[in-house]
């Protein structure tokens, strides 16, 4: 199913909601792509409040406590398994995904993903480098947070929303994404750009971070298997607090002759254009997940 709104699915329950209250919601978002970054680049994640973060710390490490690294979901998903995953059955494997999975839904976690093609980027954007369309995936889940957080004000007494934004460490693209996000706050009028507090990157030890991993490759996974393979078991379990958008060729003609990825402006005022002069954004939520 196709929408023309970037808008996020069932929110989560992100604490007290007395008046007054300045409340911070913490982001996790990690990138995922074919090895080669020829078909698909994703940037997806978790938002949640600080409640359930603190109850995910403990919940994250007891279930991944006997792994002897940090958990990568394309080492734990792919067969024969890779990495530290090396030597397990697949059914291990599996079991490992599911429980994963199971936390993230007890926890009410509320995620998102940003999927470009990277092939169709490319023949649009001649002039691209090799990371371009991941940031065109990072610009636009910046919006959607800033879109996210403009939303839940209007919904709920909370006298502020501040997103706190980690991202996955990088000595390739960390620089890249600092910089991206310092030119949306810059944004002069940008009316949801108020709600985005920081932006900080870490290191995959960070277990919120190991949970980010997990969305985003199952948003780049779901976006590789299309027409091609069945949805996959955990995105028929999250589908319902989870919301995935595809980048596709319209959508990117319609970028480019507007100032491209570049024109941040634009991006970030996307979202409240009148839908007849916009092209529909393919996203998946709930129902809308192909079988």
């Amino acid at each position: 199913m196709q929408s023309k709104r970037w808008v996020y699915p069932r929110c989560a329950s992100f604490g007290d909601r007395e008046d007054g209250v300045v409340v911070v919601i913490k982001s996790y978002f990690d990138d995922s792509a074919d090895e080669k970054r020829e078909r698909f680049c994703a940037v997806g994640g978790l938002v949640g409040g600080p409640d359930q973060w603190k109850q995910f710390q403990n919940a994250w490490a007891a279930a991944t406590y006997h792994l002897r690294g940090p958990f990568h979901a394309a080492d734990c998903d792919c067969n024969p398994p890779r990495g530290i995953f090396s030597g397990w059955k697949k059914e291990d494997c599996d079991a490992l995904m599911a429980a994963l999975v199971k936390l993230i839904l007890k926890l009410r976690f509320t995620g998102f993903g940003s999927v470009v093609p990277v092939r169709e980027y490319r023949a649009i954007f001649p002039g691209a480098d090799e990371y371009d369309p991941y940031l065109l995936a990072l610009k636009h889940t910046l919006v959607n947070l800033g879109y996210f957080g403009n939303l839940f004000q209007e919904h709920t007494p909370f006298e502020m929303i501040n997103f706190q934004i980690w991202h996955e460490a990088s000595k390739t693209t960390s620089g890249r994404a600092a910089q991206t996000f310092a030119d949306f706050q810059a944004l002069e009028d940008w009316r949801d750009g108020q709600y985005l507090r920081s932006f900080t990157t870490g290191q995959k030890t960070m277990l919120e971070l190991q949970a980010a991993d997990l969305i985003a490759r199952e948003a780049f996974k779901y976006a590789d298997n299309l027409g091609v393979r069945r949805t996959r078991m955990p995105v028929k379990r999250l589908k319902d607090r989870m919301s995935f958008h595809l980048w596709n060729r319209e959508c990117l003609e319609f970028l480019r002759d507007r100032g491209g990825p570049e024109n941040l402006r634009f991006l970030a005022e996307w979202a409240y254009l009148p839908s007849e002069q916009v092209p529909v954004f393919p996203r998946f939520y709930a129902e809308d997940f192909v079988a």
